[in-house]
């Protein structure tokens, strides 16, 4: 499928009846024209452009991708796809038609994406790294064979012809690109006596949980016998997770200066065992009214759980991708690999012991951060704190993994 027809608006949806010719036979051309109208009032600036696309394809067009900035706005994102698409569709379902009629979304299949943008690929205002890979991805399709300079940046284009050798994706005779980015699940942190886990299970095949892009290889039968997963990430590292805290382990942590010990959960303090965290050290963290200049101590323990820590490691990564990574800095090079289960295992193993930071590396910081090293990260961080306001009891696990 190709969405690539965009209607500026219902005037211009409904002076093109042969890009719309199923909508029409099923009678929904007015619901697709209300719900364009609404999106195109209500929502303003370039992120909001353009807000629907539809594939001209006849036996396609009863479902339109809706642009993937309305997630959190049209109604917000849950931890589930299947929660969210409820939520938007109720809202949805509110919108009424010229008639005075609400839309008959049941009747309508949407989802989230911004589709081939008309094929403009990478030149196209507006567009982020997913939107990128996506438009070239339709660009490369377009070639037979592929003809090289058709997609515009080199890393992408670089990148694109890589991972079509690597998956041997020219043998299949339709390639499908799915954008799912705006709709990836929240990935919990699970504590129990023995490791630690961030994920529904300790089931670390995530392709599904974490894809981006989908791309889908079909053969010359029709089914489809290929499916690459691809997560996208942007920046100078790679943060796997971002957990929170507060809800469970740390609820009720003093929000003021005090000087009792706290009675920290049963929860928490296994996990603090796990990492070698010592608890005193830790509530010295966040104890102080007026903040030291100095941070109040460094340690590498003796006493920790390398496998806990693997395993969260682990899980962190997962397997069943294909990671895209494009640095911020630079010539914006794309580092690209199969996030494979070997190359998740020999990352669960620690390369020495942790190093614990209470109260930040340099200077002060209501944190404590513990980094380790493995057989392909230099440096991985975790951070206890609130991400939210330094000054703040923590509430939060933040990850960042530095490359070798």
């Amino acid at each position: 499928m190709a969405y690539d027809y965009f209607p500026k608006d219902a005037k211009e949806l409904l002076a093109n009846p042969n890009k719309v010719q199923m909508l029409i036979k099923r009678e929904l051309l007015d619901d697709v024209a209300a719900i364009l109208e609404h999106l195109r009032e209500e929502y303003k600036g370039v992120e909001y452009e353009e807000p629907i696309a539809i594939d001209p394809t006849p036996k396609n067009n009863t479902k339109i991708k809706i642009r993937k900035t309305f997630v959190n706005k049209l109604a917000t994102q849950m931890d589930s796809n299947p929660q969210t698409q409820i939520n938007i569709r109720q809202a949805l379902s509110r919108i009424k038609r010229p008639d005075g009629k609400p839309v008959k979304v049941n009747d309508l299949g949407f989802s989230f994406g911004d589709g081939s943008r008309g094929n403009k690929g990478v030149n196209n205002r507006g567009l982020g790294f997913e939107d990128d890979v996506v438009a070239s991805f339709e660009l490369w399709k377009q070639g037979e064979p592929y003809e090289a300079g058709a997609i515009i940046k080199p890393n992408i284009e670089k990148f694109i012809l890589e991972l079509v050798d690597h998956y041997d994706l020219t043998k299949y005779s339709e390639i499908q690109i799915v954008p799912e980015g705006a709709l990836n699940k929240a990935r919990p942190l699970n504590v129990t006596g023995s490791g630690m886990y961030v994920g529904g299970s300790p089931v670390f095949d995530i392709g599904k949980t974490v894809t981006d892009v989908t791309v889908k290889g079909k053969s010359p039968r029709g089914s489809i016998d290929k499916t690459v997963y691809l997560s996208l990430k942007k920046g100078s590292t790679v943060s796997y997770f971002n957990a929170g805290l507060g809800t469970g382990m740390l609820a009720g942590y003093p929000a003021q200066q005090s000087t009792s010990v706290y009675k920290h959960k049963a929860e928490f303090i296994t996990f603090c065992k796990h990492f070698g965290i010592d608890l005193e050290m830790f509530d010295a963290c966040f104890r102080y009214k007026t903040p030291p200049r100095s941070p109040i101590g460094e340690e590498q323990p003796s006493n920790y759980n390398p496998r806990a820590i693997g395993q969260l490691i682990e899980s962190a990564i997962g397997y069943g991708f294909h990671m895209v990574h494009l640095f911020d800095t630079g010539a914006k090079n794309i580092k690209h690999y199969e996030a494979s289960q070997q190359y998740m295992k020999r990352n669960g193993t620690l390369r020495g012991r942790p190093t614990i930071y209470y109260g930040g590396a340099n200077r002060f910081s209501r944190s404590v951060r513990i980094q380790v090293q493995t057989h392909d990260y230099r440096k991985i961080d975790f951070v206890i704190r609130n991400k939210n306001n330094a000054a703040l009891p923590p509430k939060d696990l933040l990850s960042n993994f530095y490359y070798a």
